[in-house]
């Protein structure tokens, strides 16, 4: 009899034993079912939220706070030597890179795709494109290039990119950077102009409040 008590009892406190460990682990995955921003799907449309003069304060509503910074150097001017600072974020299927002057509002903002995401960003800031740019797909066509006001270009151990600088005017005043490479192409030629980027597929995007400033979102930043 006294044999049979204790395996009854032995039964009721394994079952609950079994019960609370998982209630513990229920509580846990509630607890950590918000996404971490790698995790995290940036749609197209942030290139509506976040612009050149939206204060920094909405940026940190919109992306939460950065995970990097650094100091910024301005590839449109070696000479440029203002005081920047670089906020970066790392999303599941991109990178984005906030730039600043005065520590209140966006001097630009640039995006870039990554290469095995399916969820890829589409950019026609404003309408101004003919059609939408699928970064990480859409191609510098004949159209972008007519439209173009300069090339610059970006070198380092670890990079390579060649942008095609496109200045709008009246009413948005923005410069707008499409960067990339060619795709597949072992006979493409190194640019010295904007009319050699013909072919470049785009990957990243800097939009800019002004003609003579913008970034690039280096290797080393993403690491």
């Amino acid at each position: 009899m006294e044999e049979i008590l204790i395996s009854i009892i032995s039964t009721i406190v394994g079952g609950l034993l079994v019960y609370f460990v998982q209630k513990y682990l229920e509580h846990r995955k509630k607890i950590n079912i918000r996404p971490s921003k790698a995790e995290k799907i940036i749609n197209s449309d942030i290139f509506d939220y976040i612009q050149p003069d939206t204060s920094l304060k909405k940026v940190e509503q919109i992306l939460g706070p950065p995970q990097k910074q650094f100091d910024c150097l301005n590839i449109l001017d070696d000479n440029d030597e203002t005081d920047r600072k670089g906020f970066i974020y790392n999303f599941e299927n991109c990178f984005i890179k906030i730039t600043t002057s005065n520590y209140e509002t966006v001097e630009t903002i640039t995006v870039s795709t990554k290469a095995l995401s399916k969820n890829k960003l589409r950019f026609n800031y404003y309408e101004l494109l003919e059609k939408d740019i699928t970064l990480g797909k859409s191609k510098i066509d004949q159209s972008l290039i007519n439209d173009g006001s300069g090339y610059c270009e970006v070198r380092t151990t670890k990079d390579i990119s060649f942008g095609l600088v496109n200045s709008y005017g009246n009413p948005l005043y923005i410069t707008v950077i499409y960067f990339g490479l060619p795709e597949g192409n072992k006979d493409f030629i190194i640019p010295e102009r904007p009319d050699q980027l013909e072919g470049v597929v785009i990957n990243t995007v800097c939009i800019s409040s002004s003609h003579t400033v913008g970034f690039y979102i280096y290797t080393y930043e993403m690491m």
